[in-house]
């Protein structure tokens, strides 16, 4: 669809104040920035911003990663309290800490597959279960769950243009963390069965479970 001169110049302008910055900051901040700042001009002209699960642009960290999150949805319980997964290679750079949870674990570290990193996911995710809060850890090269409700601090981003956009704690938060070094990805799921995932800031797949 046809962007028109307005746009056109709010996107010329934006790219200049951001190759002006790109000198002073990290060129991976930049670039992500830039294609946030298309993404909105194009949702604007009624182009969506996210990709469908099925996109060839897909990475296989991300077609795991929906796998594991498509069926924890389709096994959530009655009382389902949402779902933040983070999907790793690295924690070095990912401040964050165990929440205090329950003496006796309800599931036995580390899960490993992508059907039982499901059904862990969806045990856990009851109000009744007390791991049901923070974010649950996935080790995306192992295919292995390995941390249970976690206190996630993400590093705000330096300039105000690289920061996402995103509605909700969970959700600001995932998207923070999925711009860490060494975090492949981050998903959440509401209580709702609303599915998000992200990628270097961006929300890449919106979608119902």
């Amino acid at each position: 669809m046809a962007v028109d001169l307005g746009q056109h110049r709010i996107l010329h302008h934006q790219v200049l104040k951001v190759s002006i910055l790109s000198v002073r900051d990290d060129s991976r901040q930049v670039a992500a920035a830039l294609r946030r700042f298309v993404a909105k001009v194009a949702g604007s002209t009624g182009t969506t911003s996210t990709q469908g699960a099925g996109s060839a642009m897909e990475s296989s960290t991300q077609r795991f990663a929906l796998e594991v999150l498509r069926a924890a949805g389709l096994e959530r319980p009655e009382d389902f309290a949402g779902l933040g997964v983070i999907f790793y290679e690295s924690l070095e750079k990912l401040p964050f800490l165990g929440l205090e949870v329950p003496l006796n674990p309800e599931v036995q570290l580390p899960v490993f597959g992508d059907a039982s990193i499901a059904r862990a996911l969806a045990q856990v995710s009851s109000v009744r279960s007390g791991w049901h809060d923070g974010f649950h850890f996935v080790d995306a090269k192992c295919e292995a769950l390995s941390h249970l409700a976690q206190f996630v601090s993400p590093p705000l981003p330096r300039l105000l243009v690289s920061s996402p956009v995103a509605t909700g704690a969970r959700h600001m938060t995932a998207a923070l963390a999925s711009q860490v070094k060494g975090i492949l990805g981050c998903g959440i799921l509401t209580a709702h069965g609303e599915l998000s995932y992200f990628s270097d800031g961006i929300c890449t797949v919106r979608e119902r479970v």
